[in-house]
């Protein structure tokens, strides 16, 4: 805990900075951290790291109860810029960081992921992800696209160069005999599945909230 921040960082967003070798904090932002600590989440709180948003904005998610919230704030007053609510009442959450880029963010559902155990007949993964951008001159912000995929877990990763953004789906077929996971590319431009590549099925194939790492000999891994 930074002097002067009064709370850890699950209840609030804080900005500090370092004045004659003293940490101290510049502002601090509560947000709704909800009653208890959702499935899919670690602790009750924020599960995102802060994203930066081009020169001016951070963004986070809150943990409020009905639904999770992409929160955007000025990034030197910590005024908050937008509240926007994402996903269906009961069925939010996240435990990974926003994607940013230009003026838009992007979260994944991972309400109801628990652990690598298949996922089949212990709970719904309601799935789905969202871009939300800020507008042009700060007002505010709107949604721009909603995907239905899947992507429970993983901290996903956004290629610039062709305007992919990188997830790891899960998809249960049938009266849920199969528990099967896919490399997916989303259009962060649209919100439209590029492609799925089948990685495999059970319980050694979930990635357990370990990241997407786009490697420079035009590979993805991930754990």
């Amino acid at each position: 805990t930074l002097p002067g921040s009064k709370s850890i960082s699950n209840r609030s967003l804080l900005l500090a900075a370092v004045a004659d070798g003293t940490p101290a904090v510049v502002w601090r932002q509560p947000y709704d951290r909800g009653s208890a600590r959702k499935t899919g989440q670690i602790d009750q709180g924020s599960g995102t790291t802060p994203t930066l948003l081009g020169r001016d904005y951070v963004a986070i998610t809150d943990n409020a109860d009905s639904r999770m919230h992409v929160l955007v704030y000025q990034r030197t007053s910590g005024r908050l810029v937008c509240s926007v609510p994402v996903f269906k009442a009961g069925a939010s959450a996240t435990e990974n960081s926003l994607v940013g880029w230009d003026n838009g963010l992007v979260v994944e559902n991972n309400s109801g992921y628990r652990d690598p155990r298949p996922v089949m007949g212990r709970t719904t993964i309601p799935g789905g992800l969202t871009r939300v951008d800020v507008r042009p001159d700060g007002s505010g912000c709107r949604v721009r696209w909603t995907s239905q995929e899947q992507s429970p877990s993983v901290v996903p990763k956004l290629s610039r160069g062709n305007g992919l953004l990188y997830v790891y789906t899960h998809s249960e077929l049938g009266s849920g005999m199969a528990d099967e996971w896919y490399l997916t590319a989303i259009d962060f431009r649209t919100g439209r599945t590029a492609y799925k590549v089948y990685v495999g099925s059970g319980p050694l194939f979930d990635n357990a909230f370990l990241p997407i790492t786009i490697g420079p000999d035009k590979s993805a891994y991930v754990g």
